[in-house]
């Protein structure tokens, strides 16, 4: 499972960073939810970040794939219990369902969230 995420982060990667040009757009807004989330791990720490790569669902990767496919070039933030936990301007539709969110800088924190996101 892990490999198959590593090789979908290529694409969300090209998302994953936002020019402060293309702030002045307004964002589409992605809410994530515990109930469409299959599963959540740590990314290797990057830059001195952790990072979080949460798996989808069927029913929420379809509709993450049809949300990019439909708004390439528009500003997306990805939020979670009212936080913005990733904004990038999309760059070509992600199909895989799985997408890589945070910034943290300790690994305790990344950890709570994966808890937090994965709690019933």
């Amino acid at each position: 499972m892990k490999n198959v995420a590593l090789k979908s982060l290529f694409l969300l990667i090209i998302i994953s960073t936002i020019a402060h040009s293309a702030m002045a757009e307004e964002s589409l807004k992605y809410e994530l939810f515990k109930h469409n989330v299959n599963n959540a791990w740590l990314s290797d720490p990057c830059s001195g970040y952790y990072k979080v790569i949460i798996e989808l669902n069927e029913k929420a990767k379809t509709n993450f794939k049809i949300l990019t496919e439909e708004n390439i070039g528009k500003r997306l933030e990805i939020i979670f219990s009212g936080k913005i936990l990733t904004q990038a301007v999309i760059k070509t539709e992600i199909d895989s369902g799985i997408i890589q969110v945070g910034k943290w800088e300790k690994k305790e924190d990344a950890n709570k969230f994966i808890d937090a996101l994965l709690q019933n």
